[in-house]
């Protein structure tokens, strides 16, 4: 009877304790895992496909006096006889109903800067959606890849500075700049690589050439089609280099012209 009792204890004992441990798994979720509603936000240097342009996120940034998010866009030009101007609609994340004051400022061709405006205090996330003049934009709104702005993520700043258009553009050359940089330690990382590559096949074919001359008529001309080979792909990396090497020049060039035209534009 006692034995009786004390299993049936146990029993309970453990159901007790498997309930109590799936509470606190539970309950210990909700702090770990991300909540479905959290407020989305896209990063800088996010982007997104307007029919054949990109449009990339470069700044964002929330003032807090007059309750606006200042959102700026860098838009790629792949063919200019097709050029359409951007824009935008901007609603309240997960409530497509609710709409918000935009104005959206084209500094030229490849650059907009977006404002929206009286948020309320206690926005948490905004859907912008960007289209090209002509587009269906509730549509878009509807089945689009957006940006998001989320209050929490967004950099804030306490007081709105009106910025000059040459303010704007020189954000452009900067990034411009910053783009042109990367893409010259790219080019030199490449140029290394062939460098390297061809100083190795230069080895093989002097490997070769010396083991030619005892070898086999068939063997011998085996050989010197693999050195002629190997002669061909240094060739053609060393035009690469060369390649590589004149479009560094180039944009080394175009970026002491740029860091001027910027100095031009501080003054204004």
């Amino acid at each position: 009877m006692f034995a009786r009792f004390k299993l049936k204890r146990t029993k309970y004992q453990i159901a007790a304790g498997t309930a109590v441990f799936l509470c606190l798994l539970l309950f210990s979720s909700w702090f770990i895992l991300p909540s479905q509603n959290e407020a989305k936000h896209s990063k800088n240097g996010a982007s997104v496909t307007l029919d054949n342009r990109e449009v990339t996120l470069i700044d964002s940034v929330y003032f807090e006096d007059k309750q606006r998010l200042e959102m700026d866009f860098y838009v790629s030009i792949s063919d200019v006889t097709q050029l359409k101007n951007i824009e935008v609609s901007v609603n309240k994340t997960g409530e497509a109903s609710k709409k918000y004051n935009t104005k959206l400022i084209k500094i030229n061709e490849s650059f907009y800067v977006l404002f929206v405006q009286d948020l309320p205090k206690n926005w948490k996330s905004v859907r912008v959606t960007l289209s090209q003049e002509g587009a269906d934009k509730d549509a878009l709104v509807a089945t689009g890849k957006p940006f998001y702005a989320a209050q929490k993520e967004v950099l804030h700043q306490a007081t709105f500075k009106p910025k000059s258009e040459a303010y704007y553009e020189s954000k452009q050359i900067d990034l411009f700049i910053q783009e042109s940089e990367k893409t010259i330690v790219k080019n030199e990382k490449e140029i290394s690589a062939l460098l390297a590559s061809n100083k190795k096949i230069k080895k093989v074919n002097e490997e070769i050439r010396s083991n030619l001359s005892y070898q086999t008529k068939e063997k011998q001309e085996a050989m010197t089609t693999t050195i002629q080979g190997n002669e061909s792909t240094i060739a053609m990396q060393l035009s690469k280099i060369d390649e590589l090497k004149t479009t560094n020049n180039e944009l080394r060039s175009a970026i002491d012209k740029a860091k001027n035209k910027q100095k031009v534009l501080d003054w204004l």
